[in-house]
C-alpha cells in the first residue's frame, strides 16, 4: 500500500473519532472496527504536527467536511513521507501489509512464506496480514 492510500485510508478509518462523529459509532461499526478507528484517530492525534495538526484541528471543528478531509490526508502523506517510522506504526495498527506494485509485467512473486501470481498492468498484491 503506497503512502497515499496508506494516508486515505487511515483518515477514513479515524472519521468516525473526529469531531461530533463519534456519538453512537460502536452501534453503527462493529466493536473491532470501533477500536481501529478509535486507534487510529488515536494515533493521528498524538502524531499530527505541522500541516497535519492544523488540518486535524479544523476537521474536528467541521466534522463531514470533505475538502477539509482531503487536506487532512494530504497533510498526512506529507508527513507520512518524512518519517518511515510512523508508516510502519500505521500500518501496524491498520494491519495491513506491504505491496508490491507490478508496472507492466506479469509473473509471479514469492516473498517466501506466501506467492502471487500477476495477470495484466499495473497490478498490485498486497502480502501481508
Amino acid at each position: 500500500m503506497g503512502i497515499a492510500e496508506l494516508a486515505a485510508v487511515a483518515v477514513a478509518t479515524a472519521m468516525p473519532f473526529l469531531g461530533q462523529v463519534a456519538n453512537g459509532a460502536a452501534e453503527k461499526l462493529g466493536q473491532k472496527a470501533v477500536e481501529t478507528s478509535g486507534q487510529v484517530a488515536g494515533w493521528i492525534r498524538l502524531r499530527a504536527r505541522g500541516e497535519t495538526a492544523v488540518a486535524l484541528a479544523e476537521l474536528e471543528a467541521k466534522s463531514g467536511d470533505t475538502e477539509v478531509q482531503a487536506r487532512l490526508e494530504a497533510a498526512l502523506v506529507q508527513q507520512l513521507e518524512a518519517s518511515p517510522e510512523e508508516v510502519a506504526e500505521l500500518q501496524t495498527i491498520l494491519q495491513v501489509g506491504p505491496v508490491i506494485n507490478v508496472d507492466n509485467r506479469e509473473g509471479l512473486f514469492n516473498t517466501g512464506a506466501m506467492t502471487g501470481v500477476v495477470i495484466g498492468s499495473n497490478n498490485s498484491i498486497r502480502i501481508g496480514k
